[in-house]
């Protein structure tokens, strides 16, 4: 079933960095190709995970280890590195 505007009281919320989303999917890394849409991330399996955040230059990841299932990235990002371990799905 397609989404139905009519159903939804929280249609006219406004999202922001400081709400979860509305849309989701799995992350496939990349180190050249940004993300359609700067999102959040939630990580689905532990594993290690380094990021682009939104403003940094390309190259300027952020690694941030080992990062535990149900662990919120506290950054918007543009990216994933090839190489990280974990599962990651957007919040956006």
């Amino acid at each position: 079933m397609p989404y139905t505007p009519a159903k939804d009281p929280h249609t006219s919320n406004s999202i922001g960095p400081d709400r979860f989303g509305r849309k989701g999917a799995v992350v496939t890394p990349s180190d050249s190709s940004d993300f359609q849409a700067y999102c959040k991330l939630l990580v689905t399996a532990t594993g290690t995970l380094q990021i682009l955040p939104v403003e940094n230059q390309d190259g300027e990841w952020l690694d941030l280890g080992t990062v535990q299932a149900g662990f919120i990235v506290p950054y918007e990002v543009r990216r994933v590195k090839v190489g990280s371990t974990a599962i990651v799905v957007t919040i956006g």
